[in-house]
């Protein structure tokens, strides 16, 4: 029996280190393994892995898709101020995690893409005025993004970032509000005159035609009076009639008989 208790003592111990070895990298995750201070250059993936305790650590860090977002100042080409909400979507790329680890301290985003980001902000900004930079804001957010992934050479995969807000100073706002009101009175106003002028035309084309149907009547009555008599006919209600009106539509002669 005392034989019995001095093995299993020597076994639970051996299961428990073995137990303690055991780390589960979760899912969205690699594991970099440190061995005595030297980084292991293979990633581990999701699941079990084992080690040695005291000798070696397992860190895991995230390849999952994370969102951060700020506010930030930048400056437009005619000098006023810009300032940009933003929000970036970016990940670490499972062949980056090790080389991260080793070479760059602290969170990626605040080390690597922030300064980054604002760099090419500043860039793609100076090239546009202020109103052009808000109302082109798909194709400024394009060139940023661009910009971004070029700065960050692969180091971190950026999936996309949004613009949610560029805040002007007052002034400006207030200026850029007065010039679209007055560029869509102008519009209005255009319109306005192409439609008259539209109508002006309808009018005079309408007028040249019954003066034409006019002119035609008038030739074939000429050249035909016996049409004098046959609208007489046709237009003979029994009474003894005063004239007559020879034509039809808006192009009529109304032809006396006395």
């Amino acid at each position: 029996m005392n034989t019995r208790r001095l093995l299993a003592i020597p076994l639970a111990a051996a299961v428990i280190m073995a137990l303690s070895a055991c780390h589960v990298v979760p899912p969205g995750y690699r594991g970099v393994k440190v061995t005595l201070g030297q980084v292991d250059q293979n990633p581990l993936g999701e699941g079990v892995a084992f080690y040695i305790p005291m000798l070696q650590t397992i860190n895991d860090e995230s390849v999952q898709q994370r969102t951060e977002g700020d506010k930030t100042v930048c400056y437009s080409s005619d000098l006023q101020t810009l300032s940009v909400n933003y929000k970036i979507l970016y990940r670490t790329s499972a062949d980056q995690v090790v080389n991260l680890f080793r070479n760059y301290n602290g969170d990626p985003y605040d080390s690597l893409i922030v300064p980054r980001f604002q760099e090419s902000l500043k860039e793609v900004a100076s090239h546009y005025t202020a109103e052009n930079f808000v109302k082109s804001r798909e194709e400024v957010k394009r060139q940023i993004l661009d910009a971004l992934k070029g700065r960050l050479a692969g180091l971190l995969e950026v999936d996309d970032i949004a613009i949610t807000n560029i805040d002007l100073s007052d002034q400006l706002e207030k200026a850029i509000e007065t010039k679209m009101t007055m560029q869509q009175e102008a519009l209005a106003k255009e319109f306005e005159l192409q439609k008259a002028q539209k109508d002006a035309e309808i009018t005079v084309v309408r007028a040249k035609a019954e003066a034409q149907a006019i002119q035609t009547q008038g030739e074939a009555i000429r050249q035909n009076p016996e049409i004098i008599s046959l609208e007489i006919a046709r237009h003979w209600n029994g009474q003894t009639p005063q004239s007559v009106v020879v034509g039809q539509g808006g192009a009529n002669v109304l032809l006396p008989l006395k």
